[in-house]
């Protein structure tokens, strides 16, 4: 088989992971997470953060050990030696990597319909065929389109943040939003905080281009904490000024709710976040197309599934057959399923594969030098998150 190439160092790799993070949630699902924690929901994206936080420093330890493509399949298949779990592992993040990208081509349609009024499904279409050639042109093309990206939707999030902090009032309606947060019963907050970890996700798709970084050892963990830190913290700062800008019941309300904070706060009709979100979503629709093609290109090495899915082009190095495939599920996943739907079963897939990676960090904790305590604490919050949402949904709570 066909070896992927080494060409992106550790700050296009931090960029690229930042851009898939961003892109994965706060620009789609911030309304939803408002309206299941009202001001609360201040606290839920702190509690997804924090759960976000314990998985990334085991992720990075296992990547930089193994830094191959389909990583969780290899930690799997070398803590447990257990082939058949590896695979299950495999098929339910590419499962992920789909119901996210038919989210996210849910969201991109919204914000888009703000700007030309064109049915959502042609927006859909258009993008899931022009990200795929995107995709199959290489990774260094892609990481690159990526990080162009990711420097966009940071400001975009950096404006709101701004237009909020300037506006009338600021400060007396944060202490206000501030006070009232603390009023929220913990189930509201951690279902919210369920919603919220979805706006994380995407850190998890770096180990799977591990393969292609340059250094792994080095460049890895630098990468991923970058990411992740930047986020959490510009998370928390965009759901305060949105907060303080929109009542949370409205905030829910919203297809687009960063372009209703930022029109709120500006009393402007002008659509700038709304081109922003566009290009924030549609970088979190390439990053799972190319996690997923990357994963099943990683089975297929593995010998798990056909050597069909591993076919490598021999010009863009790109797993071809893989990234048609992804683009072809995602589509289908957009046009068939509701948004929260999508976001709900991401969620819940990637904590489940979440914890089977803190479960491998510990049994493999000698090779790769990690205190226990860290996965051993992610695994108790990642399983406790899920009995929590799981027992909301069949009414146990």
């Amino acid at each position: 088989m066909s070896k992927l190439n080494r060409t992106i160092g550790w700050k296009t790799y931090g960029l690229f992971g930042l851009g898939n993070i961003i892109g994965a949630g706060i620009y789609v699902l911030i309304g939803e997470v408002a309206g299941k924690a009202g001001n609360g929901a201040i606290w839920s994206f702190i509690v997804a953060g924090l759960v976000a936080g314990f998985t990334v420093v085991s992720y990075s330890a296992l990547a930089t050990k193994f830094p191959l493509s389909a990583g969780e399949v290899v930690y799997v298949v070398k803590s447990f030696n257990a082939r058949n779990l590896g695979l299950l592992i495999g098929i339910t993040l590419v499962f992920s990597g789909i119901v996210s990208g038919g989210a996210l081509l849910n969201g991109f349609a919204n914000y888009a319909s703000q700007l030309l009024q064109i049915p959502k499904p042609v927006y859909i279409l258009a993008a899931a065929i022009i990200l795929s050639v995107v995709a199959i042109k290489g990774i260094k093309e892609t990481a690159k389109l990526a990080v162009a990206i990711t420097l966009i939707e940071v400001v975009g999030l950096l404006i709101i943040v701004g237009a909020s902090l300037l506006s009338s009032g600021f400060s007396t309606r944060a202490v206000e939003v501030l006070n009232t947060s603390l009023d929220i019963g913990a189930l509201p907050i951690l279902l919210g905080g369920f919603l919220a970890f979805y706006a994380f996700i995407g850190f998890e798709d770096m180990v799977n281009v591990a393969e292609e970084v340059k250094n792994p050892t080095k460049n890895i963990k630098k990468g991923m904490f970058a990411a992740v830190t930047i986020a959490i913290v510009l998370y928390i700062l965009v759901i305060m000024a949105a907060l303080t800008s929109v009542p949370a019941a409205q905030l829910a309300e919203s297809d687009a709710p960063l372009s209703t904070v930022f029109q709120r706060a500006t009393n402007t009709t002008f659509p700038l976040i709304a081109i922003i979100g566009v290009f924030a979503i549609i970088n979190g629709v390439l990053a799972q197309i190319v996690m997923g093609s990357r994963v099943l290109y990683g089975l297929s090495r593995e010998k798990l599934i056909l050597n069909w899915f591993g076919k490598v082009n021999s010009t863009t190095k790109t797993p071809i057959n893989s990234t048609i495939l992804m683009g072809v599920l995602m589509l289908v996943a957009a046009i068939s399923l509701p948004l929260v739907a999508l976001a709900s079963l991401t969620s819940l897939a990637l904590l489940v594969i979440f914890s089977i990676v803190h479960a491998s960090c510990l049994k493999l904790r000698n090779q790769i030098n990690i205190k226990p305590w860290i996965p051993a604490t992610g695994l108790v919050l990642n399983t406790g998150i899920i009995i929590i949402q799981t027992s909301q949904w069949f009414n146990w709570l």
